[in-house]
């Protein structure tokens, strides 16, 4: 999964604002694409509980989100980011 790899690999950078906000949007923009998001986010949730607990923190709202922007109760500029997990 190149998400969570990227995740795993990213997360000495993770405490940097201006990288935050970058790295969030391109993750909402992935977890909301109109080919690849529903697998995308499937794939993330069946595999939440595996995850490292930093990253589940990261990830959880972002698919949440992401699946109201799916199924039409949230429009993708009205998320609201999550706060970064602290190291």
């Amino acid at each position: 999964m190149r998400v969570v790899q990227a995740l795993h690999w990213m997360r000495d950078m993770l405490g940097q604002d201006e990288g935050n906000q970058k790295l969030l949007r391109r993750l909402r923009r992935l977890l909301n694409d109109p080919d690849q998001g529903d697998r995308l986010r499937a794939d993330l949730a069946d595999g939440l509980p595996t995850l490292p607990a930093w990253m589940q923190v990261l990830l959880k709202p972002l698919l949440q989100d992401a699946a109201e922007v799916s199924q039409g109760r949230l429009q993708p500029s009205g998320t609201t980011p999550p706060r970064m997990p602290s190291q």
